[in-house]
């Protein structure tokens, strides 16, 4: 494992590589709210075959947040993210996305196809309401706000319980680290 912290147009963005640099390269992109820490448990089975670049994308984990609000389009992130990658290797690379990841990871094919091997999308990220019948901005925001009001938690235990029930059945305690990571801002 060796941690980075990579500065493109004066940010520094925060990451590690895990594995041998000779294998073929897999960017990881977490979702949105999330960090590099999303994927640890995605390490042992990849490490043998991957040289894994986990990165914190800006304003999540350990990389700070970009100052304007256009610094958040998919292309100037895509290109923010590429120069980073590029300072670790020149070599095409393979991207997993999840979520907000995967759109970046689409974009990053749109944008560098010559670069991108392959894609793995996980749980694609958010639909723009445009694109769904019957579906306005302000419908999505009411639904978002419902949700989140309604996702408010007493104990540790029941969000951790939440994060089980519609995850997975095989919970162990080193999630629990990924969900405080997603948590604290």
């Amino acid at each position: 494992m060796k941690e980075f912290k990579i500065t493109v147009d004066n940010h520094v963005f925060h990451g590690y590589e895990f594995g041998e640099n000779s294998l073929p390269s897999l960017v990881c992109l977490h979702g949105m709210t999330g960090d590099l820490k999303s994927f640890s448990g995605l390490i042992e089975y990849l490490i043998n075959d991957f040289h894994l670049i986990l990165l914190d994308n800006p304003g999540h984990g350990e990389t700070g947040p970009l100052e304007l609000e256009d610094d958040y389009r998919f292309s100037a992130l895509v290109n923010r993210i590429y120069r980073v990658i590029q300072k670790i290797t020149n070599k095409p690379f393979y991207i997993l996305g999840h979520s907000w990841g995967a759109d970046l990871a689409l974009n990053f094919a749109k944008i560098h196809p010559n670069k991108i091997i392959g894609l793995i999308l996980i749980d694609g990220g958010y639909v723009f309401p445009e694109h769904v019948g019957g579906m306005t901005k302000e419908k999505a925001l009411l639904g978002w706000k419902k949700y989140i009001e309604s996702s408010k938690y007493s104990s540790w235990d029941e969000v951790v319980k939440e994060y089980q029930d519609y995850t997975t059945k095989q919970w162990d305690t080193s999630l629990d680290s990924i969900i405080i990571s997603n948590l604290k801002r």
